[in-house]
């Protein structure tokens, strides 16, 4: 602060910077202007010198920083899941081949378990082997049974115990046999024949013996046996086993009844052109004039003579004589001067004169001024 002095040649101002005379007038102004500037400047060294906290930096990524972040992130987790993607995939891919193996393996054991390993169950040979047994093992003899069952006994596997046939009545007989069926097991195989046979019983009565001479005794009656035969259809079944090529019979055989094969649910073959509009009436005629010569050839001749009328050339070489054609349609199809021809032909049997029908279908073609077989079936369906 500033304060006034006084001296010998006048007034004095002292401050800071020194003693200062103070004049008048002008003196004055000059003061008040250094006043201001001392101000200034100390207000100015205040401001520079005042102790403040520095304004917190607002640090921001670069905006190319932050798109290459990201991009590292997202094609990371693509890769992963693609990895584990094609991981899973190749886990599938093996589980898949593994359970194809098994199957296969499964598939292998049970074939191998179905079938029996030994050719021999599917050579010709068993069945010669067990026609034969059959024909031992159903005819009973009336007579010398014995020799059946010392026969028998040596088709038999080792442990079979033989049957007893001292209480049969009769005697059995086989009409007829046919291989029906061969069911595939585990270690053998069982042949099913249809058989045919006779069970026959004796009954003995007695005759009366005529009494020719009065003087002496009737005569005792004659002893007579009455035979009666009773006719059985069975399927009898023949466990069989094979072992280095040969055979035997492992288990007694079991009959069972002869099941009905013919089915009353099949229907007759369909004709598919049955819709389709036919071809005129004329054309038509000249085709079914045509099939009448056709036919007496195809009864009479010999394949190699039908080469002129057929493509594939067929005949029945005189076996039969041709009688009629009937039922006959003709189609028409996309090839120029070409007909599909369905029908039914009826030849006879020359000695006996058996007539028998036949149906057909033909593919026939108008070429170098004749007709010609191009195709034939005998069946009025489809054709391949």
């Amino acid at each position: 602060m500033a304060r006034r002095t006084h001296s010998g040649t006048g007034l004095y101002r002292c401050n800071e910077f020194g003693r200062e005379k103070i004049r008048k007038g002008g003196d004055r102004v000059g003061l008040f202007q250094k006043v201001r500037e001392i101000k200034g400047k100390t207000a100015v060294y205040i401001a520079e010198n005042k102790p403040h906290k520095r304004p917190k930096e607002s640090r921001k990524l670069p905006l190319v920083k932050k798109m290459g972040f990201w991009k590292v992130v997202i094609w990371s987790t693509i890769l992963v899941i693609s990895m584990s993607g094609m991981l899973a995939l190749l886990r599938a891919q093996n589980a898949l081949g593994k359970s194809k193996q098994a199957e296969a393996a499964v598939n292998q054991m049970k074939e191998e378990n179905a079938m029996p390993k030994q050719a021999a169950y599917q050579s010709p040979k068993l069945e010669v082997y067990a026609s034969r047994f059959i024909d031992i093992y159903m005819n009973i003899p009336k007579e010398n049974r014995e020799k059946r069952l010392e026969e028998l006994s040596t088709w038999y596997a080792k442990g079979v115990k033989m049957e007893d046939t001292k209480n049969v009545t009769g005697y059995r007989k086989v009409k007829g046999k046919t291989l029906y069926d061969i069911t595939v097991h585990k270690d053998y195989v069982v042949m099913q024949y249809k058989v045919v046979y006779d069970n026959v019983t004796i009954e003995k009565i007695e005759e009366p013996q005529p009494h020719l001479d009065p003087a002496q005794p009737p005569p005792p009656p004659k002893v007579v046996e009455n035979e009666k035969p009773s006719e059985h259809t069975v399927i009898v079944n023949v466990p069989v086993a094979s072992k280095n090529g040969k055979y035997a019979i492992i288990e007694h055989p079991y009959t069972t009844s002869a099941e009905q094969l013919q089915s009353q649910e099949i229907e007759t073959v369909q004709n598919e052109l049955e819709k389709k509009e036919q071809v005129p009436f004329t054309e038509k005629q000249k085709i079914e004039t045509w099939l009448k010569e056709f036919f007496v050839k195809y009864a009479e001749n010999k394949p190699e003579d039908m080469s002129y009328m057929m493509k594939e050339p067929k005949a029945l070489s005189g076996v039969k004589s041709f009688v009629t054609v009937s039922d006959v349609k003709v189609y028409p199809v996309e090839q120029k001067k070409t007909w599909m021809v369905k029908g039914s032909v009826v030849f006879r049997e020359k000695e006996i004169e058996f007539e028998q029908k036949e149906s057909f279908t033909m593919k026939i073609m108008f070429k170098e001024g004749k007709y010609t077989v191009e195709q034939m079936t005998h069946t009025i369906g489809g054709m391949k």
